[in-house]
């Protein structure tokens, strides 16, 4: 259960930043050159720490729905 929301926290973290940042994908070096300089470590995992949990509450809601759905149509 840990490993795959750790695999999802992965999975948000990687889709964020290609979104946010394309360039990404064709110069990486030159954009860790830039986050090292700025001194931003931090943010990346804060967008995606907020992203997760907004997705969280987003699967909560569809399993409480659905949960509601079976048994309203189980009695």
């Amino acid at each position: 259960m840990l490993k795959k929301e750790f695999l999802l926290f992965i999975a948000i973290l990687l889709v964020g930043a290609v979104i946010v940042h394309p360039d990404l994908l064709s110069s990486p070096i030159k954009r860790f050159e830039w986050i090292t300089e700025r001194g931003n470590y931090y943010h990346p995992f804060v967008f995606t720490l907020a992203a997760y949990f907004l997705i969280g509450l987003l699967r909560l809601s569809i399993a409480g729905i659905r949960k509601i759905i079976v048994k309203y149509f189980r009695s």
